[in-house]
């Protein structure tokens, strides 16, 4: 596969490696990169004598890089220089193929000729699209799990759809898979057009309300139903049940009458109606994003009846100490 910016270069690059390895009946990777490096280093010293083209005294790259100093001058030099140091064919090219035994293979080019193995990852990309596709694709946790040889094809043509946001990476595809000896089949029209209809309907699905409700109050500044509000009053609330738990667990200690039992009874029967309308109402806020009405009401009522627990409590301490 290739990505270029002119057609010449790439021509060239290639005609100049598949040159070097014709020699070869059944070239060794070894070979198939340093014939790819080569066809590189080829292009950019004809590049370079492109730029020096008009200073016949500077001959070539090797006597420009000897004399050009001396026969050109500083200035002159130095923006030459500076010009074949930028060199960039704008070629890249991804390779792939097996090895002795079936061993799969696949390796990129950067535009500069170097060579980057990507049989760790198993994936490789080029052109202006390649971080969207492999970011995707790394993002893609069933890929890396599954043996189904139709989920990879559609999690791949799924990456090349995403990559065509990218500038200069149209909409036309071709899918093919590659075997040993040559083997070698494509995905027809008709296959990409269902592969694409699915991704379409897929970003074009309406986000779940539950999955909005959510993200809305995570970063909602709402003083009366944002996240900042939604804390404070579970935190007011689980503040004000821990000590009224407290007091309770004292009480349990105490020696009560017949007629202080029947008081107690009253108190915590009324705790637990509103402690359970606040629970509510916090799973309902939690689940809506927006906060119930009568909420802080039936907080204000918890608190409230929590002081005459309270009060209870002090009143039961005095009785039992003056007896």
């Amino acid at each position: 596969m290739f990505a270029f910016e002119s057609a010449a270069r790439f021509e060239s690059i290639y005609r100049r490696a598949v040159q070097s390895l014709s020699e070869f009946e059944h070239p060794r990777i070894s070979e198939i990169t340093s014939a790819i490096e080569n066809a590189y280093k080829a292009e950019r010293q004809k590049m370079a004598s492109e730029i020096l083209s008009p200073f016949p005294m500077a001959e070539n790259l090797a006597t420009f890089e000897l004399r050009g100093r001396a026969r050109l001058g500083d200035a002159i030099f130095n923006s030459l220089f500076g010009q074949i140091q930028a060199i960039d064919t704008k070629v890249e090219l991804l390779i792939f193929g097996f090895s002795e035994h079936d061993a799969p293979h696949i390796f990129r080019t950067s535009t500069a000729g170097e060579i980057q193995s990507c049989d760790a990852l198993g994936i490789g990309a080029i052109g202006t699209g390649q971080h969207v596709a492999l970011d995707f694709l790394n993002g893609t946790d069933d890929l890396w799990k599954s043996s189904d040889i139709g989920l990879i094809t559609y999690r791949l043509c799924e990456a090349k759809f995403t990559a065509e946001g990218a500038d200069g990476v149209g909409p036309e595809t071709v899918f093919a898979s590659f075997g040993p000896e040559g083997v070698a089949t494509s995905l027809h029209d008709k296959g990409l057009k269902v592969a694409r209809s699915i991704w379409r309907r897929r970003r074009q699905a309406p986000v779940p309300d539950r999955v909005l409700r959510v993200l809305r109050k995570g970063v909602s500044f709402d003083p009366e139903h944002g996240i900042t509000a939604f804390n404070a009053f579970k935190a007011a609330y689980e503040k004000a049940a821990a000590e009224t738990a407290s007091v309770r667990e004292a009480l349990d200690g105490m020696t009560l009458s017949e007629h202080q039992m029947q008081r107690l009874h009253e108190i915590a029967s009324t705790l637990v109606g509103y402690s359970e309308q606040i629970l509510k109402g916090v799973i309902d806020w939690d689940e809506s994003s927006r906060k119930p009405p009568g909420l802080h009401e039936a907080l204000a009522s918890f608190i409230a009846t929590g002081r005459q627990l309270v009060d209870f409590q002090r009143e039961v301490e005095t009785g039992n100490s003056q007896s």
